[in-house]
């Protein structure tokens, strides 16, 4: 399920006429029972980035959808300040699909008012 999505972030790159786009979407893939129903107890709340042209996938969703992703899970190493290896690992997201949109729920009907007489 969608918990976010966070605006487009644009980062300037060798060519200042063509800048980078990366998005973020939050999701909330915290296990439940399969019986109860019951939330964990371990919170799993991935970040997903976006980048470049499929920033745009991220207009499909909002927040409260149920969402099919798919991504690829990527790393590097390098070498820190202090000279120590270090690696990174990101989720990087390149489709998205909405199984389920949350709707708005109507606002109520107004309650008819007793005795509402103009005297």
């Amino acid at each position: 399920m969608v918990l976010g999505v966070r605006d487009t972030e644009y980062v300037m790159g060798k060519d200042p006429q063509n800048p980078f786009k990366k998005r973020k979407v939050m999701l909330d893939c915290t296990r439940r029972d399969q019986y109860t129903g019951e939330r964990s107890g371990y919170e799993n709340t991935p970040v997903i980035e976006f980048t470049g042209d499929k920033v745009a996938e991220l207009d499909k969703c909002k927040a409260g959808d149920i969402v099919e992703v798919k991504f690829a899970v990527e790393g590097r190493n390098y070498t820190g300040k202090d000279g120590q290896p270090r690696n990174f690992t990101g989720i990087r997201g390149y489709e998205l699909a909405v199984i389920r949109s949350e709707q708005p729920k109507p606002a109520p009907a107004p309650q008819p008012r007793k005795n509402d007489l103009p005297f």
